[in-house]
């Protein structure tokens, strides 16, 4: 139902590629893959041009859990991530689409200010939508037309590993989207399950299983770039440390502006303003700017 990565490859195949190249030559990966769903004919249309002996495309089955690292590590490449462990032990990295193309943004000096946001299910007009990083999730749900009904449940992610919102005043982080909750498989990696593969769920299999044909749509990639008045940034939004701010109430930030710094000794990412505006709020945790506003 998530339609972000496979409309930025189709959007963007260039920046895609470029981030994959320079995400290999800093790991020394000496092969890159793609990994897509037969039925994303769009982005394999759009990366196909570029394939190589080094950069190639592999076309996954529409199955579940394909979206999830360990299986697709398994299905491209046949290696196996042993139990408790993670892909780095068998020489593979897993990024997704909207990271790469961030990764080769930021070769060109172009920090990370916005998310790429697919808004659907019981919403009035699903749609795939990039806004500031600190626009707050209501706001990102009434650019969807906001629900269709009174008592809705809303998820982070997707409705197998998603997560229940219980608050739509939090804002877009760098890393809103389909998370896993961390949780490790135990135990000693077998034989190869000659009838794996044949286990694996069909999405449409899936879909009918949990009800969900009637939110089922294409919800497309809006051109627009959203703009709201308000955004709160987080200091921290990934691993690692928290940054520290380097601004005050009342200070006049501009869109890019770091307003967020690593502690020193530290890992951690810088923050960048999303907007062009006005400081109007510091704590501990977050950095509130208003779009042309003035500090009260």
């Amino acid at each position: 139902m998530l339609k972000t990565d496979q409309q930025l490859a189709a959007r963007y195949p260039k920046l895609l590629i470029k981030g994959l190249t320079l995400a290999m030559e800093a790991t020394g990966a000496k092969q890159g893959i793609i990994a897509l769903k037969a039925k994303y004919k769009e982005a394999i249309t759009a990366l196909e041009p570029y394939v190589t002996e080094q950069l190639q495309i592999s076309i996954m089955p529409d199955i579940y859990p394909a979206g999830d690292e360990v299986i697709t590590i398994w299905l491209t490449t046949g290696r196996r991530v042993p139990p408790g462990g993670i892909p780095l032990n068998i020489g593979v990295i897993v990024n997704n689409v909207q990271t790469l193309i961030n990764v080769a943004r930021a070769y060109d000096g172009e920090p990370v200010t916005t998310r790429t946001l697919t808004v659907t299910g019981a919403v009035k007009n699903p749609i795939t939508v990039t806004v500031p990083i600190g626009t707050s999730l209501r706001e990102v749900l009434e650019l969807a037309g906001g629900g269709r009904a009174d008592d809705l449940v809303y998820i982070n992610g997707g409705p197998m590993m998603g997560t229940v919102i219980t608050d739509l005043t939090d804002p877009v982080t760098k890393t809103t989207g389909l998370r896993a909750k961390g949780l490790k498989y135990q135990g000693e990696l077998g034989n190869v399950d000659p009838m794996a593969k044949h286990r694996l769920i069909p999405t449409s299999r899936l879909i009918d299983r949990l009800n969900l044909r009637s939110l089922y749509s294409e919800a497309p990639l809006s051109e627009e770039r959203y703009v709201p008045d308000e955004v709160t940034l987080k200091l921290q939004q990934h691993i690692g440390a928290p940054a520290i701010a380097l601004v005050k109430v009342g200070d006049v930030v501009s869109h890019g502006q770091v307003v967020g710094e690593i502690p020193e000794g530290s890992l951690g990412a810088r923050i960048h303003a999303s907007i062009d505006g006005t400081v109007i709020q510091v704590t501990p945790q977050t950095i509130t700017i208003r779009k042309g506003g003035a500090a009260k």
